[in-house]
C-alpha cells in the first residue's frame, strides 16, 4: 500500500502587505516525532533559501501542513 505524501503550504508575508504561496512535497513519515522533525526540516529549508537568494523585506512565515484529501 502506497502512502500518500505530505503537503506544507509556506506563507511568505512582505513587508508591503503581499503574500506569496508556495507548496513543498516530503515523503509522509510514521512517527509523531517525525512529523515534528519534518515540519522543523521544512522551515530550515525555507530559511536557508531566503537568505542564500538575499530576499529581503519579509515580514512573517507560516508553514502548515495541508491535510490529506480523500483518506
Amino acid at each position: 500500500m502506497k502512502t500518500a505524501p505530505c503537503i506544507y503550504r509556506v506563507d511568505l508575508t512582505r513587508a508591503d502587505g503581499s503574500v506569496a504561496t508556495e507548496y513543498r512535497k516530503r515523503k509522509r513519515p510514521t512517527t509523531p516525532k517525525g512529523f515534528d522533525r519534518q515540519h522543523n526540516n521544512v522551515v530550515n529549508s525555507i530559511i536557508e533559501e531566503l537568505r542564500y537568494y538575499r530576499i529581503e523585506g519579509w515580514k512573517s512565515m507560516t508553514v502548515t501542513r495541508v491535510p490529506a484529501v480523500g483518506q
